[in-house]
Parts: C-alpha cells; sequence; structure tokens
C-alpha cells in the first residue's frame, strides 16, 4: 500500500493504477507539518509556471525533509525534470505515461531510489559539460527517423518494448526494431546511452 497525498492534477491518473490514496489535497501549501511524516510517498501535480517559483521550490523542500516526492507533470521537459531533481523530488515522471511505468516510479522511490527520466540525467549532464567549458556532439538525434526519436522519448520516460508498442499502435518486434536501428545509428550500446545521446540539449 502507498500512502500519499496527491495533488488534483496528478490524482487522476492514479485511478488507472494498483495504488491506494489516503489523502488528497489541492495544493503542496496546503500540507500541514508534521502530518507528512505519517505518509510513504507524496504524489505532487506540476503544472505551469507556478512549479518554477521560489514559493514552491521552498515548499518542496521543506516537504522532502520528512517524505519522498514524486511530481507528476503533462510533457516534461529535461530542464523541468532536473530542476525537479534539484529542488528536492524524489522520482518524476511524465503524466501521460502508461499505469505500468507510473507505478514503477512509484515503487522506485518507495525503496529508495531517485527515478527520473533518463532524459532528465542528459540535461544534468550537458550543464556539467558547459560547466567544465565542454559540448555534446552536436545535432546526433537528426540522424534518427522521425519514428525513431518518438520510441526514444518514450524510453526516455520509462517505457518498455510493449508500452510503447501500445502507445503507438504497432508490433513490440517493430519498436525492437527500431531500437536497434537507433542504436546503430548513434553508434550507442544501451537504451539509456541512447535517450541520452539523442535527448541532450544542444
Amino acid at each position: 500500500m502507498v500512502d500519499s497525498f496527491a495533488g488534483m492534477s496528478a490524482y487522476g491518473r492514479l485511478d488507472e493504477c494498483d495504488i491506494e490514496v489516503m489523502a488528497v489535497l489541492p495544493r503542496i501549501n496546503d500540507v500541514n507539518f508534521p502530518a507528512p511524516g505519517s505518509f510513504e510517498l507524496m504524489i505532487v501535480g506540476c503544472d505551469g509556471t507556478f512549479f518554477m517559483t521560489p514559493t514552491f521550490e521552498r515548499r518542496v523542500a521543506q516537504v522532502a525533509q520528512y517524505t519522498r516526492i514524486v511530481g507528476v507533470a503533462p510533457h516534461p521537459t529535461p530542464e523541468i525534470a532536473a530542476h525537479a531533481a534539484q529542488i528536492g523530488f524524489h522520482g518524476f515522471i511524465a503524466r501521460e505515461v502508461p499505469p505500468p511505468a507510473f507505478e514503477r516510479v512509484i515503487h522506485a522511490v518507495l525503496s529508495g531510489e531517485l527515478a527520473f527520466p533518463r532524459s532528465a540525467m542528459s540535461a544534468v549532464i550537458t550543464l556539467i559539460r558547459r560547466a567544465y567549458g565542454r559540448r555534446p556532439r552536436p545535432d546526433r538525434d537528426l540522424e534518427l527517423t522521425p519514428r525513431q526519436r518518438q520510441i526514444v522519448d518514450l524510453i526516455a520516460q520509462g517505457a518498455n518494448d510493449r508500452e510503447i508498442a501500445d502507445i503507438l499502435r504497432i508490433r513490440p518486434s517493430t519498436v525492437h526494431k527500431h531500437v536497434q536501428n537507433a542504436l546503430a545509428r548513434t553508434n550507442t550500446r544501451t537504451r539509456s546511452h541512447l535517450a541520452a545521446a539523442v535527448g541532450q540539449p544542444i
């Protein structure tokens, strides 16, 4: 069982998952201390520019001292997910991913792991490279076909071959073939390396 608060924008996804919600609040600012300590996990819906405000950042930092926090946002960019990691989130996921991927993030965070899209890790790596005056190789993602880029984006969000096949309405074997071709085109060996290679903002 997962005890959690859930922002209303995130709550709509939970009814598709095997996750029990113990309380629902409209805003993270409505959380009273020390209540978060009695919950295993808090799920926070992150919409719009409010996510980047100092008030929200301070509140997340406070709550993160008492419980784990997973953010849910529609179509989060790598920069937003990386920012979430910076201000104290333990995990972050796109609202559009299939329920099994949603559940995997929740259970990973409950197990003590950090669970962020691979594309967010790419954004962090890019910032590090820029800080040291090094740039990633340019436009590697331009070598991929539109379908390959679409599949890599879903891989970066944590989806597996069957979930990608369901979303794109193609066969899992077709997904696998696209992935293998994308690995060859970008000269990468693993899916995580592939997502990192094509997901880095230039």
